[in-house]
């Protein structure tokens, strides 16, 4: 997105506010009118995972990272420990197995993370360990972390993490700024009695984004809502987004049995772009939904059946309290992770089942026409 594209659409929006200006601990409505609801487009950039090179995948559900000199990380937790590396036109670079649990291997290699001042850090949750490589990738050290459901890189060497801890959890807190060690620096986004567990699963998860100016962004999946925290935890933003199509609720998974209803819209992606503008990524039903007959339902496979899921993709600007766009895909789209400096509008992946039993990514870019 072009900064001449945000000024526009930030003009348009400062036209019509919906709230004056920011305080601390503002909370804010933000209306379901988008500014230029038909603007924001996606559209593919490059694609790989062809079947014909080593570079083929086999899962849906791939953990797929932009590195800063322009290479693809391609990762599949579920398949075992193989990385693979693409150039920046797609085409594949090579692959290396390291399944296992020993140093410089990796069992579910969910994140990959800046290493200030070069290399990386990458999140293992299956072996509950952070390890540190340099920019080829060769193993230099490690240590025990915990499981995180989420996990981002603070400015200063810290982590943002979204996971159930003891003490934590005794406050409801699911958020905390932890050091290398796991060690709580911070904890918040709770509300203020111990966690329930018997409520369901959303009661412990949070989207997170970490924003220019190193504070922290949560939403919750089963209500559209956000906050903005300090990193010391102070809450500096709370952001209502109404929209009839997502009316809260407490089941954030899939249908489970053949009389499911359809099932109900969660927000999948959070991410803060250069300019400040927040970009979501809401999981909705597919208008085409049908619940499966009793011979062909498999709860698993509706993780990453784009016959159950639509993704909604939009752009809110939380100065003026407007979504500025939308757009609407058949896929359900996941982040792709970018590790160094950000630019511009989020990245996005969709994948797509081969004839021949391989999965293609593609990667796409929201533009504004």
């Amino acid at each position: 997105m072009s900064r001449l594209q945000i000024a526009m659409l930030a003009f348009l929006a400062l036209l019509f506010p919906s709230f004056g200006p920011l305080r601390a601990q503002e909370r804010v409505r933000v209306p379901d009118n988008p500014v230029c609801p038909d603007c924001l487009e996606l559209e593919v950039m490059l694609s790989f995972g062809f079947a014909d090179d080593e570079g083929a995948l086999h899962t849906r559900i791939p953990a797929i990272t932009l590195l800063p000199d322009g290479r693809w990380v391609v990762f599949e937790p579920t398949v075992g420990g193989t990385i693979r590396t693409y150039n920046s036109d797609g085409s594949f670079r090579r692959a290396w197995e390291t399944d296992g649990e020993g140093p410089g291997e990796y069992r579910g290699l969910s994140r990959i993370l800046p290493n200030e001042p070069d290399g990386f850090v990458l999140y293992d949750i299956t072996n509950a360990r952070l390890s540190y490589v340099d920019e080829d990738f060769s193993f230099l050290s490690s240590n025990a972390f915990f499981q995180a459901i989420r996990i981002e890189a603070l400015s200063g060497g810290s982590f943002v993490v979204n996971a159930t801890m003891p003490r934590t959890a005794a406050h409801g807190h699911v958020v905390n700024v932890v050091d290398f060690l796991g060690r709580v620096q911070a904890s918040f986004g709770g509300k203020g009695r111990p966690i329930d567990f018997r409520e369901g699963p959303h009661v412990r998860h949070r989207v997170i984004a970490v924003d220019q100016s190193n504070d922290i962004w949560t939403g919750y999946m089963e209500k559209y809502e956000l906050e903005k925290f300090s990193s010391d935890g102070r809450l500096l933003l709370h952001i209502s987004r109404i929209a009839d199509w997502f009316i809260p609720h407490s089941n954030t998974l899939p249908p489970r049995d053949v009389n499911s209803d359809p099932p109900n819209a969660k927000l999948r992606e959070l991410t803060l772009d250069n300019d400040g503008l927040i970009w979501t990524v809401v999981f909705v039903a597919d208008p085409d939904w049908k619940a499966a007959a009793p011979d062909e339902f498999d709860p698993y496979a509706n993780l990453a059946n784009d016959d159950v899921y639509d993704s909604i993709v939009e752009v809110i600007d939380p100065a003026s309290g407007r979504v500025l766009g939308r757009a609407r895909s058949d896929f359900m789209l996941r982040k792709v992770n970018i590790v160094g400096p950000k630019f511009g509008a989020p990245l996005y992946f969709r994948t797509i089942q081969l004839d021949d039993g391989f999965i293609q990514a593609d990667v796409l870019r929201a533009v504004y026409k």
